[in-house]
C-alpha cells in the first residue's frame, strides 16, 4: 500500500485548509483556527497513472470537495471505473442542494443508489 501526501480534486493545485477537527477543509471559514497548505491532485491524471481499470470502493468525506471531484469524474467518464461509491455530501458550499441534485441525477446513469441518509451518508453501486 502506498500513501500519497495529497487529496484528489478536479485539478492540480495547492489549497489552504482551515484545521478544525472533523470540519477541516477548504470551505470552512474561521479566523481563529490555524491553516495548512495541502496538495490537491487532478483525479483523472492520478487514476490513470495507477494503471487500474476497476476501483472497488471510493469513500468520499471531503468537506465540500466532493462536488468538484464527482463532477470531474462524471465529466471525464471515470465514474464508471468505481464499483462502490460512498459519499458524504456537505451543505457548506455555494448552491450545495442544486449541485447535489444534478450530481445524483448524473450518478443514476451509471450507478444505482443503495441507501441514502440525506447530507449524512449515501451509497451507490455501479450498474454492471
Amino acid at each position: 500500500m502506498t500513501v500519497h501526501p495529497a487529496g484528489l480534486s478536479d485539478k492540480d493545485e495547492k489549497a489552504r485548509f482551515v484545521t478544525d477537527g472533523d470540519a477541516t477543509g477548504a470551505f470552512h471559514h474561521s479566523s481563529t483556527s490555524p491553516t495548512v497548505e495541502v496538495s490537491l491532485w487532478d483525479s483523472e491524471k492520478f487514476l490513470k497513472s495507477c494503471g487500474v481499470d476497476d476501483w472497488h470502493l471510493a469513500k468520499l468525506n471531503i468537506e465540500g470537495g466532493e462536488y468538484a471531484l464527482l463532477r470531474h469524474l462524471i465529466d471525464k467518464g471515470l465514474i464508471t471505473k468505481i464499483k462502490h461509491l460512498q459519499v458524504q455530501f456537505h451543505l457548506n458550499v455555494p448552491n450545495a442542494k442544486k449541485q447535489y441534485k444534478k450530481l445524483a441525477k448524473d450518478l443514476q446513469k451509471t450507478h444505482q443508489l443503495r441507501w441514502r441518509y440525506p447530507f449524512i451518508w449515501e451509497s451507490w453501486e455501479r450498474r454492471d
